[in-house]
């Protein structure tokens, strides 16, 4: 047998041992895994190396390709790209040269988008103002569109939508016009007013809050007339109109969340009678009509954070008996309902958004015993059910309103158990595989990860640290389906002779730990290797968890003989 000098040295210094068994297999492994393998997630980039947040915003995705915009010393706030991997963010262009930004957060309605793998964005060069400009994922590609308000002045492009047929909806001011819906293909020859809805410099504000269904694009606009109203297109001006004045004469109905079902569109609209309240259409104006009265009178219930799945939409809304809770709907009145009370009463018991794996969904609840958590729906009450109390007791794992991220078949969020603060979870949609995957700041702190995007193999995120303040973090997709845990085998029982009355410090061999994913699971003792052991028999318990947060356990007796 053939150990290495460290251990026999180890050996030197404390009392007499032996072992039941030989433990060569253990050590041999142990000389193949120096150290345990890098966390799941890490740091994709350090942005701003100043004490400032770098400010990461208009995040978007295409195959494999993450864009984003952030602050950065010495250029300011300018449009950046990564493939995902650790330390690969570079500038993707200085648009406006020096330490000026190209880009503002004045505009609340500022957005990306990505059409036919190639992104949009609204930016300032520094010369032409805020207009469109789209890349490629490379500075070369990367370029002004068309300068909509010619000059200093800015046209500011905002709501930008994939349309589909490789065409950009968005809105912008030409300076003459108002605000207006435009179209793009991504050159200043086919970038063009789409329709001027409310003739004249005011504009109609559209297109806001839109969504492509079928071939066809809802958004909000007001022409005027008839007050912010639904309104659909083909992409062309003659098949851009209103489908319903929702709310008759100038008044808002303000038709947001269109989103599609059996056939139709159901959205919520304020008619001036309901409130708001969950509208359908065919996109006829016949075929426009209130769904159901949820909350019966002028106030209304409030759908919203709707969400398709099984031919279904789940959505939040309150009613005059239950509070905000969970409904669905099929697209007609009989199939809408409310799934489920989960918080008693009047109380409301949804909160946050709503995300999907195939026909079951999963949202963060409220109730009285728990507190705020992770649940999940298959559309029934008896369906309805709490995946894990993950802060137990009635205190909240969601203290914030949660971004869950649907990826595949799983889940991924931010939570916190009451011990390790805000981090990072993943969730199978079971109790057992509901668990933390990486506390990013050990302690109680949290790290607060949020804003998830997935694109290729990995998922880039925010989170926050004392080292680096608020940058993006990475993670590695593959994690999120490794279920397994290890396979741990202990060492046999260890046998020492006290070196007084009270004991001896016992070194013992260490666990030996393999995995399907992991090369090096960590390993970590309930009582470590060289500590302190009393007289008589210690169980000592070793756990190896991989980089997917998987973990096995085992158990070995430590045996301290008293002194003759």
């Amino acid at each position: 047998m053939n150990w290495p000098r460290s251990l026999w040295l180890a050996l030197s210094l404390i009392p007499a041992m032996s072992f039941a068994e030989d433990g060569a297999g253990a050590l041999a492994d142990s000389r193949t895994c120096p150290g345990p393998d890098a966390p799941a997630a890490a740091l994709l980039r350090n942005v701003n190396t100043q004490p400032d947040i770098s400010e990461l915003t208009l995040m978007a995705e295409s195959n494999g390709t993450f864009f984003f915009i952030a602050v950065s010393e010495p250029y300011g706030y300018e449009p950046w790209i990564s493939d995902g991997t650790p330390g690969s963010a570079h500038l993707l262009k200085d648009i406006n040269p020096g330490p000026e930004s190209a880009f503002s957060l004045e505009d609340s309605d500022y957005s990306s988008a990505v059409v036919d793998g190639d992104f949009y964005f609204p930016v300032n060069d520094g010369v032409h103002g805020v207009e469109l400009w789209t890349s490629n994922g490379t500075e070369a590609g990367t370029h002004l569109v068309k300068d909509i308000r010619p000059g200093p002045g800015s046209s500011r492009p905002s709501f930008l939508f994939d349309m589909g047929h490789g065409a950009l909806l968005f809105r912008a001011d030409d300076g003459v016009l108002g605000w207006e819906p435009w179209t793009s293909h991504g050159t200043a020859e086919d970038t063009r007013l789409l329709k001027d809805i409310l003739p004249g410099p005011e504009g109609s504000g559209g297109p806001a809050f839109s969504a492509r269904i079928g071939g066809r694009t809802w958004f909000l606009a007001n022409d005027g007339i008839h007050g912010g109203e639904p309104w659909v297109t083909d992409g062309t001006p003659a098949g851009t109109r209103m489908v319903r004045d929702i709310n008759p004469g100038a008044a808002d109905s303000f038709a947001i969340k269109f989103t599609a079902v059996g056939g139709r569109v159901v959205f919520q609209a304020d008619d001036g009678e309901h409130g708001n309240e969950l509208w359908v259409s065919d996109g006829t104006e016949a075929g426009t009509r209130l769904l159901k009265d949820i909350f019966p009178g002028a106030l209304g219930g409030f759908p919203d954070e709707f969400q398709a799945a099984g031919g279904r939409v789940f959505f939040f809304a309150a009613d005059d008996i239950h509070g905000r809770e969970l409904w669905v709907t099929d697209g007609t009145e009989a199939g809408t309902r409310l799934v489920r009370d989960i918080f008693p009463g009047p109380e409301h018991g949804g909160f946050g958004s709503i995300a999907a794996l195939g026909s079951t969904v999963f949202f963060a609840a409220t109730d009285e015993e728990h507190g705020t958590e992770l649940w999940r729906s298959d559309g029934t009450e008896r369906g309805t059910v709490l995946v894990r109390d993950m802060n137990p007791g009635p205190d909240s794992g969601f203290r914030f309103l949660p971004g869950i991220l649907a990826t595949g078949d799983r889940l991924l969020f931010g939570a916190d158990d009451g011990v390790h603060g805000l981090e990072l979870w993943r969730s199978d949609g079971t109790e057992r595989g509901t668990v933390l995957l990486q506390d990013l700041i050990p302690g109680p702190d949290g790290s607060a990860p949020r804003a998830f995007l997935q694109s290729g193999d990995h998922i880039v995120f925010i989170a926050w640290d004392a080292t680096y303040n608020e940058e993006p973090w990475t993670l590695d997709r593959s994690v999120l389906s490794d279920l397994r845990a290890p396979c741990i085998t202990c060492p046999d029982t260890v046998v020492a002779d006290a070196a007084d009355a009270y004991g001896a410090s016992v070194a013992f061999p260490p666990a030996r730990a393999e995995d399907n994913v992991t090369r090096c699971p960590a390993i970590r003792y309930s009582q470590a290797s060289g500590s302190r052991f009393p007289v008589g028999t210690t169980r000592v318990t070793a756990t190896a968890t991989d980089t997917a947060a998987n973990s096995a356990s085992c158990t070995f007796k430590v045996k301290v003989r008293a002194r003759r």
